[in-house]
């Protein structure tokens, strides 16, 4: 008897065919393509080709036809590959780096499963050795630039210190000079100079220390409710000297209702003041200014436009680069191109935004949008009294001054000892000699300076803390501005932080806070 099986030999040989190219498939890929099912408790792989297979050094008879134990890998490995094929058996898919022959792989596990059962599993191995060497190049790369960091805000902090200490005498005598009922016109005149040319290098200093700051991630943020309208007014006030001496016009139109942000209030009033002087700045003589606000889409918005002498087209898109001044007035203006580049800064951890539009000769018009929280009907955050922080309103009290700088110590009789009736200052050149006085006299407050010859101020602070008269209110006056010392300070227990130089009102209002019966 005979049987035609012309058709079986046919379809075996297009089988044939199918799995020799699905075999060439497989060892052409770039990649390793492994299966394998499971034996009883053992794993063997029934299928394993690809060139990167070569490029870690083995063929696929090393693999094919093996149970995972008998691979040729160490134990540790083998119990970390035993327990990644357990997961991909039980359902799931598994994705995990190993590394062989100093190669680093890349293992994709996928179970095929039929009937609710896994029958095998399919794994795809890549290489991923040249992402892992970029990865590794980033991170020193970021480690370098991190050291970079560390290192300009070192310099930038020592710089600052050794810059404040110098101007806390230059604004702080400036300060008591202007205070004098006597001095005449063209005097007042005079010393109002030295004070805008101090602040304005004390200005530069925090602006670059702040910038520094950001662009690390330490500036830090007291956030809160703040009042648009309150932090504008103070704006527009601390400015008015400016305006007055460029014969400008301010026109502040401010809407009726009260618009509540969540901001740092001194950030915010910073922000303010940076756009303003530069309005103030690139401004014509008997120019003007106009300021306004208003709502929108639950925003609020602050539109500063002046009539000064604007910026060219080609100029607009780099005036946010820190550093950057247009070529056409960067020598005529004074500044060092920080404060735009600041204030889009701050805005970005307000979560808003800013618009700069101009045309050259014309003027220059900036719009800051800041979410809203709310807005009330009337203003319920005042100002601050300035006659409170520009004079003294205190009972008969004994202060205890501590500073190793004789500047410094001359400039404080200066601001207390000589204007003050009811004030008894006391007044150590050191730590040890501090300590002595305090003990042995009743001291209402301690104005303590850190950087001391013999005691540091934090030790200072921390044994005044730890003996019985330690209610006493201890304000640090220091010419150190980083946040770091400012947290160290009040964490060992010093009441307030004033940065040198001391602004003389703001040293009055602490003082009315602390010694006021």
């Amino acid at each position: 008897m005979g049987r035609d099986v012309s058709k079986r030999n046919e379809a075996f040989r297009k089988q044939q065919e199918i799995e020799d190219d699905m075999r060439d498939l497989v060892h052409n890929q770039l990649c390793i393509i492994n299966k394998f099912k499971k034996e009883g408790s053992r794993f063997v792989h029934t299928l394993v080709d690809g060139q990167f297979l070569y490029k870690v050094g083995l063929v696929p008879s090393d693999i094919l036809g093996k149970a995972l134990e008998e691979l040729p890998i160490s134990s540790e490995m083998y119990h970390f590959h035993l327990k990644q094929y357990e997961k991909a058996w039980n359902g799931a898919e598994v994705i995990y780096e190993n590394s062989i022959n100093g190669l680093n792989l890349l293992s994709s596990l996928k179970p095929i499963v039929k009937d609710g059962k896994t029958v095998e599993v399919v794994s795809t191995i890549v290489d991923i050795t040249k992402q892992k060497m970029v990865e590794k190049e980033l991170l020193v790369a970021k480690e370098e630039a991190d050291k970079a960091n560390r290192a300009k805000s070192e310099f930038l902090s020592k710089m600052s210190h050794e810059l404040r200490t110098p101007l806390n005498g230059v604004l702080g005598f400036a300060q008591v000079l202007d205070m004098e009922p006597d001095l005449t016109k063209t005097q007042h005149s005079h010393v109002y100079e030295i004070l805008s040319a101090g602040r304005h290098l004390l200005k530069l200093i925090d602006s670059i220390l702040d910038l520094s700051r950001i662009e690390a991630g330490n500036l830090r943020f007291e956030m809160e409710e703040v009042s648009v309208n309150s932090v504008l007014q103070q704006s527009v006030k601390m400015v008015e000297p400016l305006t007055e001496k460029m014969d400008l016009k301010l026109y502040f139109n401010e809407q009726a209702n009260d618009p509540i942000v969540w901001a740092d209030s001194t950030k915010l009033r910073q922000l303010f003041i940076n756009l303003l002087d530069n309005s103030i700045k690139y401004n014509k003589r008997n120019g003007k200014i106009f300021l306004h606000t208003y709502e929108e889409n639950n925003h609020i918005c602050i539109s500063i436009k002046d009539t000064g002498i604007g910026i060219p087209r080609e100029d607009i898109k780099r005036v946010f680069d820190p550093f950057y001044r247009s070529g056409s007035h960067k020598s005529q203006i004074p500044g060092a191109g920080i404060g735009l580049a600041l204030v889009q800064q701050i805005l970005h951890r307000f979560n808003g935004t800013i618009k700069l539009s101009s045309n050259f000769g014309e003027g220059t018009q900036v719009l800051v949008k800041i979410p809203l929280i709310h807005s009330n009907n009337k203003n319920e955050f005042s100002l601050q009294r300035e006659a409170e922080k520009a004079n003294l309103t205190i009972s008969h009290s004994t202060i205890l001054y501590i500073e190793d700088n004789e500047m410094n110590r001359e400039l404080m009789r200066n601001v207390l000892n000589e204007k003050n009736q009811k004030l008894n200052l006391f007044i150590a050149p050191t730590g040890q000699k501090g300590l002595e006085m305090f003990r042995s006299s009743h001291i209402d407050l301690i104005l303590l300076d850190l950087s001391l010859p013999d005691i540091n101020g934090l030790e200072f602070i921390d044994i005044i803390r730890n003996e019985d008269k330690s209610n006493v209110p201890i304000v640090v006056l220091s010419a150190n501005a980083i946040k770091e010392d400012i947290e160290n300070a009040l964490k060992v227990g010093c009441n307030r932080y004033l940065t040198k130089p001391i602004d003389i009102g703001e040293l009055f209002e602490v003082l009315n806070y602390y010694l006021r019966r």
